[in-house]
């Protein structure tokens, strides 16, 4: 037996119907959340491409259909999640899995074809310029199409004959690559480590054609980066992947971690197939530069002295929708609905199971409701950058669409500090805190956050009725924070998380140290720790850009994106706290399942909901229970 056989038979052993376990799905997700990115990436390729006179010839449908492919074959990942998270069944039989994800295989082909078709074309547009400027280009395009389909087609016939052999039922982790059946898989393999060899040679071939031919316009030559640099990304993925798993896995891995290796050194070329866009935007930017000079220069003479919205206002008021502008947006929104699903299980479970009706849970209940609201302010970044394209309104109207969002950022953030402060006061001072009526508790705790939060409102409302009350604005949620409240926020913010961090840990230690603590009780603070760190380093490290990177080594004209990109943390965290609790919280883990309706079982109970903290309070539970 192969060292990669033997290592999937341990974790068949380890995992065959245990429910949804941590190990397995966490790279499910990881790619999960890869390909909802580039659902939106490789459709606005495609549109591009639609839409555009200049972007459709041969090279640039061959772009476009890798696209649509790449759509297809990353939605292999909503099996790997279903059968990992949802259902938990984490093995399927093979010809179950094969008719799954019989068109993302198909696809998955076609896209490495399609990236040596782009090359090819390439190749022959530079090398016989006069022939290639006769051929007809939909003929060249059906060409490459019905290539990669019939490549694509020798593996599902070969997968399809395994499906209908006595390995048909052999169970198998329903990954994309797992739907690759008898000598297709080693077939496959092959195919794409030399079609990523051909592509590197193809592509250098170009590069060093189109950097010594003479005739070339510099323009051509900068088009071309954008293409060399999708390929990189993509041939340097999957031999990346084929090296780990060929070479360095059966080498010097031991076997218990070969599942580990091999799924997660498949999330670069999960990311190389969902980002393209990126590429062609960034060097397609580049290259039409002087083309806008121009008529940049009569806007703006020089960016020196100007600061971030200074800037991106003079360069993009009154432009329309521009995808600098919103793609950020969008990515936030997408995370916004995420947020929307997650939360509000974490709120329900708390409802519908009483062992989940202690403060703390209140308190996180009403943070997960705070960062529903909250969230909620993408909409109208969303609203002016992509549907009307204004990209900037007046001050005292942002604030007055994002006055109650901006409430409860500002809650949230004291949510996750009250959680801490209530773990330490049950470990702390367990007979007190067991006589404590909790409903008081988490009513006080909500009152004093919202009374925080409207201070900064308060401010800000001040501010708007000013002269400045009329100053356009990028209407993203800190944007409402007006005059002085932006800075006191800010500093608010950082207090609160460096606050945390001492409460956490201090309850952590507590924890480990001190006798009488249960070990459930101690498995649940993980959860609690763990939101409190993706929360905290998110905010923490937001602010250390904001304060210190962003001044002092960015260029005034990259803020813009460093900036909005380093608050997507902040927004994973307001949204993946469910996540957090199903994978260490079993109370919170077989309430989302009934509520899902995964787990028909009924009754039973757990010692590790988070309410049971301290002896104390369970014994007057089960007294008056």
């Amino acid at each position: 037996m192969s060292g990669h056989d033997q290592a999937f038979l341990n974790l068949y052993n380890k995992y065959k119907n245990a429910g949804a376990q941590p190990r397995l799905f966490a790279p499910a997700v990881c790619m999960f959340g890869i390909m909802l990115i580039g659902y939106v990436f490789n459709t606005l390729v495609i549109v591009a491409t639609l839409k555009n006179k200049k972007l459709q010839g041969s090279c640039n449908y061959f772009i476009a259909f890798g696209c649509f492919a790449d759509i297809f074959h990353t939605s292999a990942h909503w099996i790997y999640v279903y059968t990992t998270v949802v259902t938990g069944e984490n093995f399927i039989p093979f010809d179950k899995c094969l008719w799954f994800q019989s068109v993302p295989q198909h696809f998955l082909t076609v896209s490495v074809v399609m990236t040596l078709c782009v090359g090819i074309d390439r190749l022959v547009s530079v090398t016989f310029p006069v022939f290639y400027g006769r051929q007809e280009r939909n003929h060249i395009l059906a060409g490459g199409i019905a290539f990669a389909f019939s490549c694509s087609s020798y593996f599902y016939v070969i997968s399809i004959k395994t499906a209908f052999s006595r390995h048909g039922k052999d169970p198998v982790l329903c990954i994309i690559v797992g739907s690759l059946g008898g000598r297709a898989m080693i077939d496959w393999f092959n195919f794409v480590v030399l079609f990523s060899m051909c592509d590197l040679a193809i592509y250098s071939a170009v590069w060093v054609i189109l950097r010594f031919k003479a005739g070339t316009s510099e323009d051509s030559k900068k088009a071309f980066r954008s293409l060399f640099a999708v390929m990189i990304t993509v041939a340097f993925g999957w031999l990346a992947n084929a090296f780990v798993q060929a070479v360095i896995v059966p080498a010097f891995i031991p076997i218990e971690y070969h599942y580990d290796f091999m799924a997660y050194f498949g999330i670069p070329v999960n990311l190389a197939s969902s980002c393209g866009f990126v590429t062609l935007y960034i060097f397609r930017l580049k290259s039409s530069r002087k083309v806008h000079q121009t008529a940049m220069e009569d806007d703006m003479e020089s960016v020196e002295g100007l600061s971030m919205p200074e800037y991106m206002y003079k360069m993009y008021n009154g432009k329309g929708a521009q995808p600098r502008v919103y793609i950020p947006a969008l990515c936030l929104w997408m995370i916004m609905f995420a947020g929307y699903f997650g939360n509000t299980l974490v709120i329900l479970a708390t409802f519908k199971n009483s062992k989940l009706q202690g403060s703390c849970n209140y308190f996180i209940a009403f943070g997960c409701f705070a960062d529903i609201i909250h969230m909620s302010a993408h909409w109208v970044y969303v609203y002016t950058t992509v549907v009307t394209g204004e990209n900037f309104i007046p001050y005292d109207r942002c604030l007055h669409y994002q006055g109650v969002p901006l409430i409860f950022v500002t809650v949230s953030v004291i949510m996750t500090l009250f959680v801490g402060i209530d773990r330490l006061a049950s470990v702390t001072f367990p007979v007190t805190y067991g006589k404590t009526n909790k409903n008081l508790i988490a009513i006080g705790g909500i009152v004093i956050s919202i009374l925080c939060a409207l201070y900064f409102v308060v401010v800000s409302v001040i501010h708007s009725y000013s002269a400045e009350g009329k100053n356009p604005v990028l209407c993203v949620i800190v944007s409402a924070l007006g005059g002085r409240a932006f800075l006191d926020w800010f500093n608010f913010c950082v207090l609160v998380n460096l606050i945390d961090l001492v409460i956490y840990t201090s309850v952590w230690l507590i924890l480990r140290f001190k006798t009488g603590i249960s070990e459930d009780s101690k498995k649940v603070f993980r959860s609690l720790f763990a939101i409190m760190l993706t929360v905290a380093f998110g905010w923490l490290a937001n602010a250390f850009v904001q304060a210190v990177i962003v001044p002092a080594l960015v260029r005034v004209e990259y803020q813009y994106e460093v900036m909005v990109y380093f608050g997507i943390p902040v927004n994973l965290a307001s949204s993946g706290g469910f996540v957090t609790l199903y994978i260490f919280s079993q109370e919170y883990r077989r309430t989302f399942r009934r509520l899902l309706g995964l787990d028909s079982k009924k009754g039973g109970s757990f010692s590790t909901a988070i309410t049971h903290t301290s002896k104390t309070e369970v014994s007057r539970k089960s007294s008056n229970g």
